[in-house]
């Protein structure tokens, strides 16, 4: 008796082993039909005035596309004037310590210094102005 009960244990454990394989292929076979069909529906679920717009030219994009020209042309019309400053600023520059003389140079550096770090701090925002303004323009046009 205890040879056959053996047997039994044995014969119930492969049973239940292969009905949980089973019911493990049949869940993800189910998951993935699941899946399938959600991304089926999400597919084909775009409503068809977004749809319409994305394929066709609407007035709506012809509108959006004159608005970032019109904002481009801003910025580059910004862009000119930083670098008309930035070279404004430079000739400053170059004037005030060209019109110096070598002997007062000395004597009046200290009275001037104030002036030219000012000028030079104007140019340096310039400039960073005129870099920010490149890298946005460019990022519109990319857009």
């Amino acid at each position: 008796m205890n040879a056959n009960s053996a047997a039994n244990k044995i014969t119930v454990s492969w049973l239940d082993l292969v009905l949980t394989l089973l019911l493990i292929i049949w869940g993800a076979a189910l998951w993935r039909a699941a899946n399938r069909y959600t991304a089926w529906v999400h597919q084909y679920d775009k409503p068809l005035k977004e749809t319409f717009e994305e394929n066709s030219n609407v007035p709506l994009r012809c509108a959006e596309f004159a608005a970032i020209q019109k904002e481009l042309e801003g910025i580059q019309a910004r862009l000119l004037e930083e670098k008309m400053e930035a070279l404004r600023l430079t000739a400053e520059i170059k004037a005030e310590t060209k019109s110096i003389p070598e002997q007062t140079k000395r004597e009046q550096e200290s009275k001037s210094s104030e002036a030219l770090l000012e000028h030079r701090i104007k140019l340096a925002a310039a400039n960073a102005m005129i870099s920010v303004l490149r890298s946005y323009a460019t990022q519109r046009m990319q857009q």
